[in-house]
């Protein structure tokens, strides 16, 4: 009895003054620099140590990832990206920004992005050295946009070699080598000159087999061989305004109007009438890949075809429906083009449909409120277009970027302001956009 109180005594005297005794920790795990063990989810008053660092681009599209492998502790990591105005002063959670990787947005534009993370188990958060200010997706420059006048720029098309074409309102066409300095080619008092008091409007040019073709309002075409020489033809269009041209498979194709579409295969000389399978709605635009002519129009209409002079209608109504409430409004698809095994075909409510062979299409959203002119080079898509949406009013000019034509990023700065985009194209690694009130501008891709 006497030796059972005697190890009772010592064992209390131990508890008080908080000696090891045999067989139990003394909670140093190292764990960390923190020197306890904790159960996850608990906060046991330790302080999380370590660092974190960020990988990846700082622009706008591109995925940043958060580098955990020198973090103190053990146990689940949750993650909350934040931005800010600048370095030191990061005090904006982002909206469901909670994983280890987070996209640039066109809201990251011009700011500063870190990422601060927490770990179960342990009080208090360690956060990264943030990046930025972060860059947009496409770095676009404005030009001096006196050729035009003020009058809407309405098309852009490269010769794939030294030489860039835009056309627009009033009979006015403008050459550059560089897509940045342009020169006017005047073409209101001849080819495109006045029916009434103004010059008629080019809507489209296009080069292929060693010639230009612009097109234009009440039936005017007009060709070249060097852009600054011109030599007006009849379409066969009569007065009714042809909106596209396009070239290839020894072709030329034109559009317009009340449905009417022309081929040719003399160089614009001579146009042919073609079947039309999609009634009194106007032809936006035509292209041709993987052996297949489409053409797009105003209702949400659309027609393929193998050899560009028989057509067939095909039904993508649905995939161009905008719906908004209990409205629904079809929208006229503005644009279609091939390239990389894939057709982009886009419109109003800036909504993009895709396909692989022309007839079978799936929608996407693209980010553009309408969408005007899409093309593709350097490995990427690229929609723009703007102004107002079903009523809501003028709203700033959209260029989005993709690399699939399925997921799309915005870019934040078009310079383009209020004025929408009308023409886009690539070459030289150089991107030219055109709009409203002359606007012309150019992005280096390279």
């Amino acid at each position: 009895m006497a030796n059972k109180k005697f190890w009772l005594g010592i064992l209390a005297i131990a508890l008080v003054l908080g000696m090891t005794v045999a067989g139990c920790s003394d909670g140093s795990d190292n764990n960390g620099g923190n020197n306890h063990i904790d159960k996850p989810g608990s906060t046991g008053g330790y302080n999380l140590s370590g660092t974190i660092s960020i990988t990846g681009t700082a622009k706008v599209g591109q995925i940043l990832t958060a580098n955990t492998g020198s973090l103190g502790g053990s146990g689940s990591i949750s993650y909350q990206w934040k931005r800010g105005n600048s370095a030191d002063a990061i005090n904006t959670n982002i909206t469901n920004a909670t994983e280890s990787n987070y996209i640039l947005s066109s809201a990251d534009f011009g700011k500063y992005v870190t990422v601060s993370v927490t770990r179960s188990g342990y009080d208090g958060n360690v956060s990264s050295t943030p990046i930025g200010p972060i860059a947009d997706v496409m770095d676009w420059i404005q030009v001096d946009n006196s050729i035009f006048e003020t009058n809407s720029v309405k098309g852009v098309a490269y010769n794939g070699t030294n030489l860039w074409i835009a056309v627009g309102e009033r009979g006015i066409l403008a050459y550059s080598e560089n897509g940045e300095s342009w020169t006017k080619v005047d073409l209101s008092g001849s080819i495109f000159a006045p029916v009434s008091t103004y010059a008629v409007n080019i809507n489209a040019i296009a080069y292929g087999n060693n010639k230009w073709i612009a097109v234009g309002d009440r039936g005017k075409a007009a060709t070249s061989t060097n852009g600054t020489t011109w030599t007006a033809v009849d379409s066969s269009f009569g007065t009714s305004g042809i909106n596209c041209v396009a070239y290839s498979n020894n072709r030329w194709i034109i559009g317009g109007g009340s449905g009417y579409m022309k081929t040719s295969i003399d160089g614009g000389e001579t146009w042919t009438s073609v079947t039309n399978p999609i009634g009194y709605n106007a032809i936006n635009s035509v292209a041709y890949g993987n052996n297949r002519w489409v053409a797009v129009a105003a209702n949400g209409k659309m027609a393929t075809s193998v050899d560009g002079q028989n057509w067939t209608a095909i039904d993508v109504t649905s995939i161009f429906t905008y719906i908004s409430g209990s409205s629904q409004t079809v929208q006229s698809i503005y644009t279609v083009a091939y390239a990389n095994n894939q057709w982009i075909a886009a419109g109003g409510a800036g909504i993009i449909a895709t396909s692989t062979n022309g007839q079978n299409w799936t929608g996407v959203t693209s980010g553009v409120v309408s969408i005007k002119t899409v093309a593709y080079g350097n490995n990427k898509w690229v929609a723009a277009g703007g102004l107002g949406l079903l009523g809501v009013g003028i709203v700033p000019a959209g260029i989005a970027v993709s690399m699939d034509g399925i997921n799309w990023t915005s870019v934040a700065n078009t310079t383009f302001d209020d004025n929408q985009i009308n023409g886009i194209a690539f070459g030289n690694n150089k991107w030219v956009a055109v709009g409203d009130n002359s606007k012309i501008a150019y992005a280096n891709d390279n």
